[in-house]
This record gives C-alpha cells, sequence and structure tokens, in this order.
C-alpha cells in the first residue's frame, strides 16, 4: 500500500493480537467506530479522529494501535515513535513527526500511529521533567486542520496517562480507551490456546495452578499479555515444555511486595536458581 511500511508494522506487532477476552474485542470494536467515523461520515472532518490507548506496560498497547490500522485498510499509515527518534534533538524531533503528518495529509484515507507519548517528550517523573516543545508539537500536529476531501485517523499509545494529563495532552484525543491487563486464569489459557505452543493438557495445568494461587485472600492476576509472550519464547527456548508444565508448581515462588504497588512476583526459575520470568500478581490492601 502506498505510504505503509508494512515491515515497520510487523515489527511492531509480529503475531498480530490474541483475543484473550471481551476486553480485547471491545477495545478492536471501539477501533473499529473510529475508522468509520473517519472513512464512512457524510460530513467533511475539517480535523483528525483522534483516539488514546492507555494502558499498563506490556499491555499490548502498540500492537492494538497497530491492528487498529490494519482493519482501517487505508492507503497511507505510518508510526511515530522514539524508538526511532535516539539521540534526536528537539527541533529534529518535531521536524520528523511534522513530515510524517504533512505525508499523512497528502493521502485521501490515513493513520498516524504515535507511539510511546511519554517516550516521544522525553517524560522523566522526578522533577517532572519532559519536553515542552514537543509536547506543543504534539498538540498541533494532532488538531491541525486537514486539506479539503482528505481524512486523518490518529491513534496514540501511552504507559503513562498522568503525564499526559499533567501537559493537558489528553485532551488532544477525542477518544480514550484503557488497554487492560489480563487478569483471570482464563484469559491466559485463552491466549496460550491462541499461542499454539502449549497441548491442551499443559494449558489446563497452567490454569490449574493460577487458580489456586489466586485462592489466597487478597491476590489478584495482572499480567501484560506482552509479558506472557515473552515468558513463553523464553521457557520454550530453555525448558522442555511439559516439565515446564507438570512442575510450574515448583518453580514459582512468591517475592515480598514491591511497595507502593503491592505487587507479589512469581518468578519461574530452573534448576540453577536463575530467573526465567515473572508473572505479577497484585494484592488488595
Amino acid at each position: 500500500m502506498f505510504g505503509t511500511a508494512e515491515e515497520d508494522l510487523l515489527f511492531y506487532a509480529p503475531r498480530g493480537i490474541m483475543i484473550w477476552g471481551d476486553t480485547v474485542t471491545e477495545t478492536l470494536s471501539m477501533g473499529e467506530l473510529a475508522v468509520r467515523a473517519v472513512s464512512q461520515s457524510d460530513r467533511e472532518t475539517y480535523r483528525p479522529v483522534t483516539l488514546l490507548l492507555e494502558g499498563p506496560p506490556k499491555a499490548g498497547k502498540t500492537a492494538m494501535a497497530v491492528e487498529i490500522a490494519r482493519r482501517a485498510n487505508f492507503p497511507f499509515v505510518k508510526i511515530v515513535t522514539s524508538h526511532n527518534m535516539i539521540g534526536y534533538t528537539e527541533t529534529a524531533k518535531c521536524a520528523a513527526m511534522k513530515k510524517v503528518f504533512d505525508d499523512a495529509a497528502k493521502s485521501r484515507y490515513s493513520v498516524v500511529i504515535v507511539d510511546n507519548i511519554e517516550g516521544l517528550i522525553e517524560y522523566n517523573p522526578v522533577g517532572p521533567r519532559f519536553s515542552n516543545y514537543t509536547v506543543q508539537a504534539i498538540k498541533d500536529l494532532v488538531s491541525r486542520p486537514l486539506p479539503t476531501q482528505r481524512k486523518m485517523l490518529v491513534l496514540a499509545t501511552t504507559s503513562s496517562r498522568e503525564a499526559l494529563e499533567e501537559q493537558s495532552l489528553t485532551q488532544a484525543f477525542s477518544w480514550h480507551i484503557h488497554v487492560s491487563m489480563m487478569s483471570e486464569p482464563k484469559h491466559i489459557a485463552a491466549a496460550l490456546e491462541e499461542d499454539q505452543r502449549l497441548s491442551a493438557q499443559e494449558i489446563q495445568q497452567i490454569e490449574a495452578m493460577l487458580t489456586a494461587k489466586l485462592s489466597q485472600p487478597g491476590a489478584r492476576l495482572c499480567v501484560g499479555i506482552k509479558h506472557l509472550i515473552d515468558l513463553i519464547d523464553l521457557v520454550s527456548k530453555v525448558i522442555v515444555i511439559p516439565l515446564f508444565s507438570s512442575s510450574l508448581c515448583s518453580y514459582v515462588s512468591l517475592q515480598p511486595p514491591l511497595p507502593p504497588t503491592g505487587l507479589f512476583a512469581l518468578s519461574c526459575l530452573d534448576g540453577t536458581g536463575i530467573s526465567r520470568g515473572c508473572l505479577s500478581f497484585e494484592t488488595g490492601g
């Protein structure tokens, strides 16, 4: 497709989307509504339709934005991300972002993904510190008027909604969607079934282990889809899967809580005691 870097899209969402629960379906449905607001509107839209995907790290926000962009099937799709601007000055960063939006505005229909906004504005909670120049550039770019007969969808992601609220950046987006973590054993099981690297029996064993852990008073499951995929990628290479599945309980240990979030880490350990990954349970306080 013109203006679409397919390799970039594959890089940020190589496996596509796993439908592990209703929240994923609902998020994609909201994305489809935003796409229709752009493509099927019988009124001329003078500014981009803007949608902010916010949620914890590893929740799969970028992959969700990429999937919404793919389903839109617009001729122009580009990603603006801090990962591609390492070492850029404020001026160079803003110029690069402006070029993407300028190019998008030349297409009849376009999608621009502004990924990891807090990274783009160089937000640091100590202070706090951030690039006001970049903040203002993002505000202007996502809200500036479009040329006649041009329509644009802007999808943005952030793991720090509070940082954006401090700079009034959330007000630049008309739609806000919270991308949730997996919170029930059935969510883990559904994701593993789509992943297809574990057998049905192994998945049942993992689900039973998680259910037992959640029987503890105040325990709550809180796992990002990217975290789960990373863990399965790792253990499928370094541990025999049947052994990992059947003996998972012996590989799990509760660590002291990490204040102030109150998280207990369940670490998957190999025989040498080396941590191979962890699942986080948030306890009630």
